[in-house]
């Protein structure tokens, strides 16, 4: 793999307005509009990319990877595009009703709702773990000053029941973002049958969410 100063033809010790002149010297030539071949602009765009961003460049100098770090919103918007993918298979997996008759995008925001549901009831179940452990805190008095396990593992329960909290909150905060990538949305379905009624439904279409069972 080419270096990337030697691909733009500076030093390792160039300064951004360096960088800058030379991408725009061999831009006149190597640009495919002006003759040149794609292969070699696309290289030299690359390197131009890395060393005119800072964070990107010293992470080129410090590793040689040129590669671009994904920043939080981009992986945010891998889970939810996975999350997305998971909930659309599922329900066609487990239905055999016709995407023509039957509103899908109805049924997966009433199954997301479900969902939402459950994972209120289980933040609030937590809340209440915790505030009955805090009132248990200091109930075991130990005589001596000699380490005091009884107290550590109260504390620790206590940091196992936030942590919990934590993650079911997170989870709730990726689903609403979920929820919303349905509700910009609208889903068409074809005309009703020449009597004016949609075929019957197929099996119960809350069998999976998320990967998972949801019962009714």
């Amino acid at each position: 793999m080419i270096d990337l100063y030697t691909q733009l033809g500076v030093d390792r010790t160039a300064t951004p307005a360096q960088i800058k002149a030379a991408y725009r010297k061999l831009a006149k030539k190597a640009h495919p509009d002006a003759g040149g071949d794609r292969r070699v602009w696309d290289r030299i765009l690359h390197a131009y990319e890395v060393l005119s961003d800072a964070p990107r460049r010293a992470k080129y100098d410090a590793t040689g990877d040129d590669t671009q770090t994904p920043g939080p919103e981009d992986l945010e918007r891998a889970q939810v595009a996975a999350i997305v993918r998971e909930i659309i298979s599922g329900v066609l997996q487990s239905s055999r009703d016709d995407p023509a008759r039957v509103d899908f995008r109805e049924r997966i925001i009433n199954q997301l709702d479900v969902k939402r549901a459950a994972m209120t009831q289980d933040k609030q179940q937590l809340e209440l773990k915790i505030k009955r452990v805090e009132r248990f805190v200091g109930r075991f008095v130990k005589e001596g000053s000699e380490d005091d396990i009884i107290a550590d593992v109260v504390k620790q329960g206590l940091r196992d029941l936030e942590t919990q909290i934590a993650n079911v909150e997170r989870a709730l905060k990726l689903h609403e973002k979920v929820v919303a990538v349905f509700l910009q949305y609208r889903y068409e379905m074809d005309p009703t049958d020449s009597e004016g009624q949609n075929p019957p439904a197929g099996p119960s279409h809350q069998r999976y969410l998320f990967g998972g069972q949801v019962q009714r």
